[in-house]
């Protein structure tokens, strides 16, 4: 189950639930989140894009970065994968972005 949007009931086992933030969807991808990036593809992701933020080319506290969200149904392969800066993957948070004509 994946946690979005803002609500003011939400619908639990027990009842309705007043004053909660979040509504529960299920997940478009089937597997539970949280699956971890392999190690050697982390290390092939790294090599490829450099060692550095792809965005910021930082070189310091970068994390593995789903171009397509896990929580939209993105996989953990190579092409959906690079690296970011811990900063710019927090501002991109879990959305797709989108590339404008002339950017």
């Amino acid at each position: 189950m994946a946690w979005r949007g803002a609500a003011r009931q939400a619908w639990h086992e027990e009842g309705w639930v007043r004053g909660v933030k979040y509504a529960v969807y299920p997940q478009p991808s089937g597997k539970p989140r949280g699956t971890k990036v392999s190690k050697t593809r982390r290390a092939r992701v790294m090599e490829r894009d450099g060692q550095a933020c792809v965005k910021c080319q930082a070189t310091e506290d970068l994390t593995i970065d789903h171009i397509h969200p896990r929580i939209l149904g993105g996989r953990n392969n190579e092409d959906n994968l690079r690296i970011l800066c811990r900063p710019c993957n927090s501002r991109k948070g879990g959305r797709v972005e989108v590339q404008r004509e002339g950017d």
